[in-house]
C-alpha cells in the first residue's frame, strides 16, 4: 500500500464490490488505489481526483438516441451503461458471439478491474471476410459507473472492421471499458474509436492487441474529451511482418480533456508501426499524448515511426507529450516527433486576402491540419462523415 494512502468514498466502494477471494484486480486496488499523478504513467490524467464521491452501478437502460455516426448496414451491438442490451437477430456467415474469452492481466489495473466488474466478457469471431461493419456501441447516461469487457478474434486470414462508439448523455457517470483483440496470421482489421461524453463524464477505454505473423491492424481515433477522458492502446507484435497504424485526432473546447496513450512492444523481426495523433485545442481544453515504442533485441528490421502535432487556437489551451523510443536492436528505423503551436497567421493573412472571413480561414486551416490524420481510413463514406463531425466542432468554435 502507498504511504498514507487516504481512500477516497469512490475507491472504498469500488474495492468494496469487487470479490472477496481470488481477484487479482481488487487486490491491487486495495494496496494503490486508483491511478493518480503520483503515477508516472497518469500524471497528467488524474482519474482518482476526478473519481472522488461514491458512485452506484448505472441502471441497464438509456434514452434512445441516434447513432453519434451512422453507417451502412452495420452489424450493431448496444451497451446500455455497461449491458448487452441489443444485437442482431441473425449474426452474417464469418461472425459468431459467446461469451467466456482468454484476457491475460494488464499491467494497468483500471481494464482488469473493468474484465472482474463487467457482466461478461462477450467473445466476438470473425473466420472469414466481413463486408458489413461491426459497430459496438457504448451508451451512458445518469451518475453511475459501469464496466465492458470484449474480446475480438480474428482466424487465420480474417478480414473486418469495426467500429467503437463510446458516447454518452448528460451525467456525471463514469465508463470503464476494455477491448481485447487476437490476429491471427495474415488476418486485417481496420478500427475506429468515436469519444463523445457530457462534460462532467469521465471515460476510461483500454485495448490491447496481439498480432500474429502478417496481421495488419490499422486504428483511427476520433474523440471531443469529457471532464476527463483516456484511450489507452497497448499493442504486441508477436509475428514476423506485422503492421500496425495507430492514428488519431482530438478536437478539445470548454475545458474538456483527453489523454491518448498508446505502446507498442516489437519482439521479432520485421514488422512495422505507423502513429501519427493531431490535437486542436480552445478555451481551456486539455490533450495529452503519450506514446512508447519498445523494440526487443531480436526484434531486427523493425520499422517505427510516431508524430504528434498539437494546435493551440487560445493561450490557455494546454497540451502534454510525452514520445518515447526504448530501442534494445541496432538494424532498425526508429523515429518520433512532436510539435504544437498556433495557427500559421501568414497562412491565415493569405486566404483573409481572398475573401474569406476570419472563421472561415481558420476553420479551412484546421481542417487541412486534421484530415491527415486520416487518410489510412479505407472507407470514404465513412471518412466524410467524420469530416462532417469536426466540422460540426468548428462551426461551434466560431
Amino acid at each position: 500500500m502507498r504511504p498514507n494512502h487516504q481512500f477516497t468514498e469512490f475507491e472504498k466502494a469500488l474495492i468494496a464490490s469487487m470479490p472477496a477471494e481470488g481477484s487479482e484486480a481488487g487486490a491491487i486496488l486495495s494496496g494503490t488505489g486508483l491511478p493518480s499523478r503520483r503515477d508516472e504513467r497518469w500524471k497528467w490524467t488524474d482519474v482518482r481526483a476526478a473519481l472522488r464521491e461514491e458512485k452506484q452501478s448505472s441502471v441497464q437502460s438509456v434514452s434512445s438516441r441516434a447513432p453519434l455516426l451512422s453507417l451502412d448496414q452495420p452489424i450493431e451491438f448496444l451497451f446500455a451503461n455497461g449491458h448487452l442490451s441489443q444485437a442482431p437477430a441473425g449474426l452474417p456467415e464469418g461472425l459468431t458471439l459467446s461469451r467466456g474469452g482468454d484476457y491475460p492481466l494488464f499491467r494497468e489495473n483500471l481494464p482488469n478491474i473493468a474484465t472482474e466488474k463487467a457482466e461478461a466478457t462477450y467473445v466476438l469471431t470473425v473466420s472469414g471476410k466481413l463486408d458489413r461493419p461491426i459497430h459496438l456501441r457504448f451508451l451512458s447516461e445518469g451518475s453511475g459507473m459501469h464496466h465492458t469487457s470484449v474480446q475480438v478474434v480474428l482466424e487465420e486470414g480474417a478480414e473486418a472492421s469495426i467500429v467503437e462508439s463510446l458516447e454518452g448523455s448528460d451525467g456525471a457517470w463514469f465508463a470503464n471499458g476494455v477491448m481485447r483483440f487476437r490476429l491471427a496470421k495474415g488476418a486485417s482489421l481496420e478500427r475506429l474509436i468515436l469519444q463523445q461524453a457530457h462534460d462532467d463524464a469521465v471515460q476510461v477505454h483500454f485495448a490491447m492487441a496481439n498480432l500474429a505473423a502478417g496481421a495488419n491492424f490499422t486504428q483511427g481515433t476520433l474523440g471531443f474529451g469529457s471532464k476527463l477522458c483516456r484511450l489507452e492502446t497497448q499493442v504486441l507484435h508477436e509475428g514476423e511482418g506485422a503492421r500496425a497504424v495507430l492514428n488519431g485526432a482530438y478536437l478539445l473546447s470548454g475545458r474538456r480533456h483527453l489523454d491518448n496513450t498508446t505502446d507498442v512492444g516489437h519482439t521479432v523481426p520485421g514488422c512495422v508501426t505507423e502513429e501519427l495523433y493531431k490535437g486542436v485545442l480552445a478555451d481551456k481544453g486539455r490533450g495529452v499524448f503519450q506514446g512508447r515504442f519498445y523494440v526487443a533485441r531480436d526484434a531486427q528490421k523493425t520499422d517505427a515511426r510516431m508524430a504528434h502535432n498539437a494546435l493551440l487556437l487560445s493561450d490557455e489551451a494546454e497540451v502534454d507529450a510525452k514520445p518515447e523510443l526504448m530501442i534494445y536492436a541496432d538494424d532498425v528505423q526508429c523515429a518520433h516527433g512532436n510539435t504544437a503551436g498556433a495557427l500559421d497567421t501568414e497562412a491565415l493573412f493569405y486566404m483573409r486576402q481572398r475573401g474569406l472571413s476570419e472563421a472561415q480561414a481558420r476553420a479551412m486551416l484546421v481542417q487541412a491540419f486534421v484530415v491527415e490524420a486520416f487518410g489510412h481510413i479505407s472507407n470514404e463514406d465513412v471518412k466524410a462523415r467524420l469530416m462532417v463531425l469536426i466540422e460540426t466542432w468548428l462551426e461551434a468554435q466560431s
